[in-house]
């Protein structure tokens, strides 16, 4: 006997598609610093909620975004260098199932990523 399948159209279709386009939206208008943190909380959020595999990407996200381009100034290798060493310390902690401290430590640099970012709007602002 031959089965027919029904094919009703997904009504959350639209309202999902619409919600893609409003997140997009909004991360185009975010700062690159605002990005950065952003990345930074997929990554802890992943990892505390045990989703190896989207911390790590994220992980990858932040590490493509040093800056070790050969006209960059060595001041800015050398601080790519310690991010980079970190990023690879969390990357160990995941293989070795220490969600926890991967977590820590990204959680760390994100405050202070936070913190400045907040003292230089308020620096501007003081400014205008």
């Amino acid at each position: 006997m031959e089965q027919t399948i029904s094919k009703r159209p997904n009504a959350l279709r639209p309202a999902k598609a619409a919600a893609n386009q409003y997140r997009s939206n909004a991360e185009a208008a975010l700062s690159p610093v605002e990005l950065l943190i952003k990345t930074y909380d997929v990554a802890i959020f992943s990892l505390r909620r045990k989703d190896v595999k989207k911390a790590s990407d994220a992980i990858t996200e932040l590490v493509l975004a040093l800056n070790f381009h050969k006209s960059a100034p060595p001041e800015v290798k050398e601080i790519a260098s310690g991010f980079l060493n970190i990023y690879q310390y969390c990357r160990s902690c995941i293989r070795k199932n220490n969600l926890e401290d991967a977590a820590n430590a990204l959680q760390e640099l994100r405050d202070a990523w936070s913190e400045s970012f907040k003292r230089q709007r308020q620096e501007q602002l003081l400014s205008l």
